[in-house]
């Protein structure tokens, strides 16, 4: 996937890469429950390091209904690659929500060795 195309979709999952004045987004929608998420969800997503590298992203996951263990990995090996890159990487999930708030808070206790990445709840 290109960086061109601005959407990733593997069954009912979507991934949007947007900008807006100036500020870049990638937003996840539907449920990933993908068994093999590394090539797909990682190359889209690595694919964007030229257009977004040494900018702010933010990476939404509040509309996402699901995501399997399976998809914790190769989000984590992206905000690896992300950091360094230096592309500071704001990550929003939904404290409300049960299964976010659980696997962001693993996710937040990995982030504190990434400078470049930050965990925000709302």
């Amino acid at each position: 996937m290109s960086p061109e195309n601005h959407t990733l979709t593997l069954d009912e999952l979507q991934i949007r890469f947007t900008t807006e004045d100036g500020k870049s987004f990638i937003t996840w929608h539907g449920t990933s429950e993908i068994q093999d998420p590394a090539a797909s969800i990682g190359g889209f997503l690595r694919s964007l390091i030229p257009v977004i590298q040494e900018k702010r992203v933010t990476m939404d996951f509040r509309p996402l209904e699901y995501m399997n263990s399976a998809t914790i990995q190769p989000l984590l090996q992206i905000m690896r690659e992300y950091n360094a890159a230096g592309i500071f990487t704001e990550i929003v999930y939904d404290a409300n929500i049960e299964w976010q708030r659980i696997v962001f808070r693993s996710v937040a206790s990995i982030s504190t060795t990434l400078a470049n990445v930050s965990i925000r709840r709302v």
